[in-house]
């Protein structure tokens, strides 16, 4: 499953290039952001990016190409969040 979502973001970051600003995250970092204790961060299976261009179109593009790769994927307006379906 990690291997498989991983995959799917390094696609969408060759497509609208950024950074990853979390991915992973420990117990405390979580509770520090404000994460709920069932987040997908804790198991490496979420990240938060910022794109180079975070014009809202180019986010709303690379949320619904997410969603077409099978990803949840939310526009927080300052970074994108992507994680596998629950």
């Amino acid at each position: 499953m990690r291997a498989e979502f991983i995959e799917r973001v390094v696609t969408l970051l060759e497509i609208y290039p950024g950074s990853v600003t979390s991915w992973f995250r420990s117990h405390k970092r979580n509770r520090e952001v404000g994460g709920s204790e069932g987040s997908w961060h804790l198991a490496g299976l979420a990240v938060d990016i910022v794109l180079d261009n975070m014009e809202e179109s180019n986010r709303q593009a690379m949320v619904s190409r997410a969603r077409r790769l099978d990803l949840d994927a939310l526009d927080e307006t300052d970074h994108i969040h992507l994680e596998v379906p629950q």
